[in-house]
């Protein structure tokens, strides 16, 4: 490795020093050893990019923080993806489009998240099962991972080759890789009827999820207006 900085060096710094940290140190250097030799001298090399010096104490920190962020970042991805999995088999388990419709508007009410967030989560969620996505190049955010779903077989095929499609991928990234791909589409290029039918369903049923609540809002209004004029007489 460039710069001084090796594993033995790394390794050999966290072997020394005294007291409480003796007993956590022998996990801590075998977790370290399997960090990759790439990731050891990325970290050098933003230390030595901002003029610092790349101390094995400091990057000994960086790594044992990057391995807990990299851990809490993965359970992350396992957890929308559960939440996404539940909602299917709920909606799957209510019968009837009137009674979806009304979970959906009723949505913010029940759970700590509105329709939007829900059926984004869903997406992502029958992607993954689906085939569509691994769940090991699952994006690590639920609105990066839904943005995958937004692509057609070609275009995430395009994506993987641009390196667009793993834990590590953003929204603001995947945005613009759509963007790219709309501005590139020819003018009066052939219209995906197919596509807009799906999208027409998507916000016909919105649409009546906002009757619903519209209607659940109505009744509450007459209710709380009921109350407080019998509260003034």
């Amino acid at each position: 490795m460039k710069g001084g900085l090796s594993r033995k060096a790394l390794l050999a710094g966290l072997s020394d020093g005294e007291g409480e940290v003796a007993d956590t140190r022998p996990v801590e250097m075998e977790r370290l050893s399997a960090v990759p030799e790439d990731v050891l001298e990325a970290v050098r090399e933003v230390f030595v990019s901002a003029g610092l010096n790349d101390t094995d104490e400091a990057v000994a920190a960086v790594l044992v923080a990057r391995r807990e962020v990299t851990a809490s970042w993965e359970a992350a991805t396992r957890n929308f993806l559960s939440i996404g999995r539940t909602l299917n088999r709920l909606e799957a388990q209510i019968r009837g489009g009137n009674a979806q419709r009304a979970l959906r508007a009723g949505c913010a009410r029940i759970f700590p998240f509105g329709d939007a967030v829900a059926s984004q989560l869903r997406a992502v969620a029958r992607a993954v099962d689906g085939g569509v996505i691994k769940e090991n190049e699952c994006p690590g955010s639920y609105a990066a991972a839904y943005q995958l779903t937004l692509l057609d077989a070609e275009e995430l095929s395009a994506a993987r080759q641009k390196g667009l499609v793993g834990p590590g991928v953003t929204r603001p990234a995947l945005l613009a890789f759509r963007r790219a791909i709309t501005a590139a589409a020819r003018p009066g290029a052939q219209i995906d009827l197919s596509a807009l039918r799906s999208e027409l369903r998507r916000v016909q049923v919105r649409l009546e999820a906002l009757d619903v609540e519209r209607g659940n809002l109505r009744r509450r209004r007459e209710e709380i207006e009921a109350l407080l004029s019998g509260d003034g007489e």
